[in-house]
This record gives C-alpha cells, structure tokens and sequence, in this order.
C-alpha cells in the first residue's frame, strides 16, 4: 500500500504492516471462523496472525517478497496469478491491506483479482483501502452498482504505521519547536459478501483507548528522549 504521513519514507514493495486494532475492527463485524481465508499482501503475516485466532480459521499467505518472520505460502505476483494456479486451495475468502498506486489504482486492481478468484456463491472479499477509494464514475461497478457491495467499516482514528522512533522528530517551521508527526490518512476496510444482495452497511470502528494512550505515550517518550539528546550535544 501507498501512505503518505509526515517523516516517514516510502517502504520497499509499499510493506506497511497492519496493526492489530484494524484487523480486530473487520473481525467485530465479519468473522472468518472455520473459513479458508487469502492474504494476497502477506508481508510478516500481522494480519494474519490476528485472523488466525478465530476458531478454526486458516490463512494462506501470498506475497511478492519475503520480509522475514514467516513465509508466506506461495512467492507471487497476485495480479499475476490465474485460477488454475490456485486449483486444489478452497477459497472462502480474501482479506487483505493491498498497496495502493496512484489514485489507488493498484488496491482496485487487487479486489477485482480477488473478486475474480473467490467463490462466487458464498465468497467474502475485504480489503483496507484509503476513504477515498469509491470516488469516481469509474468505480461504480465496484461500489455502487454492485449488488455484493455488503459493507463499510470506517476508522475514526487514523492508522500509525510504525511505532514511534528518535528519527521521526521533526521541527515545526512556525514555532521551531520539535514535535512528533501524525497520520494524514484516513482508512476504511470496503466488504463484497457474494451471498449479499441490496445496499451495503456502514459501521463505525475506533482505535482502543489502551492502543490509543500507549501511542500517545510513546510519542512523548520519544519527544523527551529527542530533548535531553540535544541538550546534551548542546552542553
């Protein structure tokens, strides 16, 4: 996935690991127990780790790349991928943080491959996908005209990527005083249920207030460790 937020640079193969408390925000209204369940976008299995602790629930990773921690299943290209290179894996659905593009061309790209490949009678697809993904005449096939559109779950809080380091203190150039940058994006995950009919659900998710005060502290660790840093190299 493509993400903008001050301080950070862009990750290799766009590698940005989904934090629990956004997958657990897709399990409080979907659950995948007892289901055979696709991660095309892998990475060191974060996702599917969490997934995994629903009764019965098993995972098989795709990625192009390994990033350390566990394999995924099969090295690939997802867009590259056909049904008979899949044949013999039941696919009961597809959950997944797909990178990107520009204007988000590649997360289409990604569901329309997993909507293409999923059981077509009882199938889910969930994807993590920026709040603006369903902007435009040219996505209504995907959102507003399809009848399998079953729901959307918007984060009211944005996601943190990567926990907090001295590195990412940067200093406001209208105060010049040092602070720690935030999230700009907003997320949202999007759900195509092949056994839904008739306009989709919105559901609302926040991020934990434990998560949320843990972060919070933890930029202000940082904050404090950057300050007695560089009054140190100042003395």
């Amino acid at each position: 996935m493509t993400v903008t937020q001050s301080g950070y640079a862009r990750q290799k193969n766009d590698l940005y690991e989904t934090s629990e408390w956004v997958t657990r925000a897709l399990l409080r209204f979907f659950r995948f127990n007892k289901l055979n369940v696709v991660d095309p976008c892998f990475g060191r299995g974060k996702m599917a780790h969490v997934i995994k602790e629903q009764e019965g629930a098993h995972v098989f990773g795709i990625d192009i790349a390994h990033y350390g921690g566990p394999e995924p299943d099969l090295l690939a290209d997802f867009l590259s991928l056909e049904t008979a290179d899949l044949e013999g894996l039941q696919i009961d659905g597809f959950v997944m943080n797909p990178p990107y593009g520009t204007q988000n061309r590649t997360a289409v790209a990604f569901i329309k491959k997993a909507l293409e490949l999923v059981d077509p009678e009882a199938g889910i697809v969930a994807a993590l996908v920026p709040s603006n993904i369903d902007f435009g005449k040219t996505r209504t096939d995907l959102f507003r005209d399809n009848p399998h559109f079953a729901a959307e779950i918007v984060l009211l809080d944005r996601i943190t990527w990567f926990e907090p380091t001295i590195k990412d203190v940067a200093i406001s150039k209208k105060t010049g005083k040092p602070y720690m940058p935030t999230p700009t994006n907003d997320h949202k995950w999007v759900v195509w249920d092949m056994a839904h009919s008739g306009p989709p659900e919105k559901y609302y998710a926040e991020m934990p207030v434990a998560e949320a005060k843990r972060l919070s502290s933890k930029r202000q660790e940082v904050l404090e460790a950057w300050r007695d840093a560089n009054e140190r190299f100042a003395a």
